[in-house]
């Protein structure tokens, strides 16, 4: 049996997945909700800006704003 921690492993398939090729094609609807200090909030921006659609809508929300 390997010793490997665990979360090293899962950091390294989720740092290798490839899945902006897959927001490229999107043709229904989505909603993204993602925040500035969540893991990887870069990777979360670029794919928002490759789904293929002139008609996004980009809100920011912040806890407890009225």
């Amino acid at each position: 049996m390997l010793d490997v921690d665990p979360r090293a492993a899962s950091e390294v398939a989720l740092l290798s997945y490839e899945s902006l090729s897959a927001a490229a094609r999107l043709t229904k609807p989505f909603l993204l909700v993602h925040g500035a200090n969540c893991a990887l909030p870069e990777q979360a921006e670029r794919h928002f800006a490759v789904v293929p659609t002139h008609d996004k809508l980009h809100r920011r929300w912040t806890w407890g704003a009225s």
